[in-house]
């Protein structure tokens, strides 16, 4: 490659254009270029893998806490429902660890009495299948017919209060479906009155049959946001569980009021004011010469809890039992 450059020259004794050449072979230039080259790429990979080590370290000491909490949790048992450190954890993370371990003791506090639930309930239906056992054992040793209709009598009382143990620890499986349902958006628009005047109607031939007056007092419709199967259940238990305790010639009156209260009012012996927090326990019952399994006001107290309803137990004057629900409801 040749570069000319003429320049015009002025002199005394000399006048004229000078060309001045320089020249360079290929080569030179080409190898030139090369070195150029390597030495820039040379210097930007040295460039680029020092920022990728920095960015790899600063990354890794930032992911260590994560990584040590991933650790924890992968080698904990199924049934490990402790709290996560959170001591050595950044303090963006905190708020994601506490929110774990408030989930955590709620799941914690599900299994426990879930746990508990199942042991109460082996150990209600024990009571009723070992005499249901001996009784027909007993039956199958006599030689009487009279003893034998004595033993299939015995068995039938069992057997129904086997029934109405297992169709109650349904109603409270149903209440934990119903609860789901009513907090993913759920429930349905019910006027309260409607429900009482039809529950009122399917339970008088069995007030009639215990000599018990039921009374209804629900004139205007009483809308709440509500699952009807549940809310069924709760007036079922509730004048079942007045009736039950309403003596020959009492009565018994299931009321709903605006905005959105169910009151049910008995003349029967009530309940005492100590006693008034623990009835709604499961398979609580006042008397262990109960015929009832302790579950019908605690299954109420659910229905209440899924509802977001507050139930309360008063004095009934002059004498009895008033229970009151009040809903979160819309307004007549």
């Amino acid at each position: 490659r040749v570069v000319s450059l003429l320049q015009p020259v002025s002199e005394p004794q000399l006048n004229g254009i000078a060309e001045i050449r320089v020249a360079e072979t290929q080569g030179a230039r080409e190898r030139m270029a090369r070195e150029l080259l390597f030495g820039t790429l040379w210097r930007m990979g040295l460039l680029s893998f020092s920022a990728l080590l920095l960015v790899w370290l600063a990354v890794s000491a930032a992911l260590r806490p994560l990584e040590s909490l991933r650790r924890t949790v992968a080698e904990r048992a199924s049934d490990d429902l402790r709290p996560l450190p959170d001591a050595e954890l950044p303090r963006e993370l905190r708020p994601l660890v506490n929110a774990l371990n408030q989930f955590n003791d709620r799941l914690r506090g599900l299994f426990e009495r879930q746990s508990q639930f199942i042991a109460d309930a082996a150990h209600e239906l024990r009571t009723p299948l070992a005499a249901l056992k001996a009784r027909v054992e007993l039956g199958l040793r006599a030689q009487e017919p009279v003893a034998w209709r004595s033993t299939l009598e015995d068995a039938a009382q069992n057997t129904d209060r086997l029934t109405h143990l297992a169709n109650q620890l349904l109603s409270l499986a149903r209440i934990e479906s119903g609860a789901r349902a009513i907090a993913e958006g759920g429930a349905q628009r019910l006027d309260l009155s409607q429900l009482a005047r039809e529950l009122g109607l399917a339970l008088a031939p069995l007030a009639h049959a215990r000599g018990v007056a039921l009374a209804l007092e629900a004139e205007q419709p009483v809308w709440l946001q509500g699952e009807p199967t549940l809310l069924n259940e709760l007036l079922c238990n509730l004048v079942d569980n007045a009736l039950a305790h309403t003596p020959v010639g009492g009565n018994v009156i299931l009321r709903v009021l605006a905005p959105g209260v169910l009151e049910v009012q008995d003349d029967g012996p009530g309940i005492p004011a100590e006693e008034r927090e623990r009835v709604f326990e499961r398979f609580y019952r006042r008397s262990a010469h109960g015929s009832g399994a302790g579950l019908g006001l605690a299954i109420v107290g659910e229905i209440c809890r899924a509802h977001q309803a507050s139930i309360s137990l008063h004095q009934a004057l002059p004498q009895g039992l008033l229970v009151r629900v009040a809903f979160p409801g819309e307004g007549a």
